[in-house]
């Protein structure tokens, strides 16, 4: 095999670039040597530095960082948060004083549809098949209530209520005529 002396220059371009590139790449990307128990004072606020290290990397170098920690608080409950779980509980007690089940269904989308807090929804999911149970053992539906009040003990079976779900369902059984199933 002849290897031709173009083929020599080229390959020893494309690796004396390659060199380069990861000589320069530290330069040109600005870190510098220095021993890894150095710190570099960067004069960051305060906010900016315990957004570092609450993140866990050095998200914002300089004090004069594009990236605006002030806006950035995910933990922070703002007025508009307040405000619509304040609506948010709003519905809730509405919910329990439903006496039609279409009334409560509306409830329960209005709710559904806000932009209320995950505590406030998981609330409103417990109101909302206990009282859709209510409802649909008033219309006479038994069947219907059984099941939510079954959803109600599936997607909460760590509730403190789940003993009074339990007597509730026992007692639609006796009324289904199956009473092998309430003594469960």
């Amino acid at each position: 095999m002849i290897i031709s002396s173009d083929s020599i220059l080229r390959k020893t371009r494309v690796i004396g670039a390659i060199v380069i590139g990861l000589i320069l790449d530290d330069q040109i990307r600005g870190v510098e040597e220095r021993s890894p128990n150095e710190k570099k004072e960067t004069g960051l606020t305060e906010s900016q530095k315990s957004f570092n290290e609450e993140y866990g990397a050095n998200v914002i170098q300089t004090r004069d960082s594009p990236l605006a920690t002030e806006n950035f608080s995910l933990n922070k409950r703002t007025s508009y948060d307040e405000r619509v779980d304040s609506d948010a509980k709003k519905l809730v007690d509405e919910l329990s004083e439903a006496k039609s089940l279409d009334s409560a269904k509306k409830t329960i989308e209005k709710l559904f549809s806000s932009d209320a807090s995950r505590d406030l929804k998981t609330q409103g999911r417990k109101a909302a098949l206990s009282k859709l149970a209510s409802l649909a053992e008033e219309e006479g539906r038994l069947e219907a209530s059984q099941q939510y009040l079954a959803e109600y003990v599936k997607r909460f079976p760590d509730d403190v209520l789940i003993p009074v779900i339990f007597l509730r369902q026992g007692n639609l059984y006796r009324k289904m005529g199956a009473y092998d199933l309430e003594r469960q």
